[in-house]
């Protein structure tokens, strides 16, 4: 966010460049990554820039930036100084044609990106998209929830059609699941339990968000019996609804 109108005579140009390409992909991933229910959705406006200028008695031009993020609250001081970003300003003055004007460059440099997170035993890693761990002990959707929190993860969002595969893989590996209601889905975090056919995530935002939207065949979801509720996804990949209370085996996210 940046006013220049109040802060320089109309004779003076600022100019303001912001080096995205030096944040590395991790860091702004932060802003858009899945967060508990009880945590507030990082929003764009929680991303400020601005650069004040002024003009001091003796006639030089000062410039002073200003940054502002949403973060994680760490855990203590030394960890928030490793956590600082680092904003270098370079201010020049220039005079053409009788007017002067004032050219602003700053370039943000983003901290490096902090300890990837214990992984509890169990899951495996799938390079760019996170880990998972498939949980063959068949479970209802709400059991199944719960054990994914305990873990530190969720219970597995789709995001797109690759991490459809990474699921299908993990599927193929289990051809029977002793005492599973169904051995052809697995239970997965999305559900319409608040509205009929209106399927969100585990963190309230609607299906099509998510990037994936390919259900198992074309009649679903059907609700079938007026009570599948909760999200499953099928061994093809695509995504189904399903009784809440059957037990299924289930695939634990923990987000990179």
């Amino acid at each position: 966010m940046m006013n220049t109108k109040a802060l320089l005579p109309l004779s003076i140009l600022l100019t303001a460049t912001l080096c995205v390409c030096e944040l590395p992909i991790p860091i702004l991933q932060r802003f858009v990554r899945s967060v508990p229910e009880e945590c507030p959705i990082a929003d764009p406006s929680d991303f400020k820039f601005s650069i004040t200028s002024n003009r001091n008695k003796t006639g030089h031009w000062t410039a002073q930036v200003r940054l502002e993020h949403g973060e994680h609250e760490q855990s203590s001081s030394n960890q928030h100084e490793k956590d600082l970003w680092q904003v270098d300003l370079e201010q020049t003055t220039t005079t053409c044609a009788g007017v002067k004007s004032v050219q602003i460059i700053t370039t943000i440099t983003a901290p490096p990106p902090t300890a990837a997170p214990s992984i509890p035993p169990g899951y495996e890693l799938s390079a760019g998209l996170g880990y998972y761990k498939f949980h063959k002990i068949p479970k209802t959707w709400d059991e199944a929830r719960v054990i994914c929190q305990q873990e530190g993860g969720h219970l597995v969002i789709i995001n797109s059609e690759d991490e459809s595969k990474v699921l299908q893989n993990l599927f193929s590996k289990v051809t029977k699941t002793e005492g599973a209601t169904h051995n052809d889905y697995i239970f997965i975090g999305i559900h319409d339990r608040f509205v009929e056919g209106e399927f969100i995530t585990i963190f309230g935002k609607p299906l099509a968000t998510t990037g994936f939207t390919r259900w198992a065949d074309s009649i679903q979801p059907d609700n079938a019996g007026g009570n599948e509720n909760c999200g499953s996804m099928h061994r093809n990949g695509g995504l189904n609804d399903i009784p809440c209370p059957w037990k299924l085996p289930f695939v634990c996210e923990v987000e990179l």
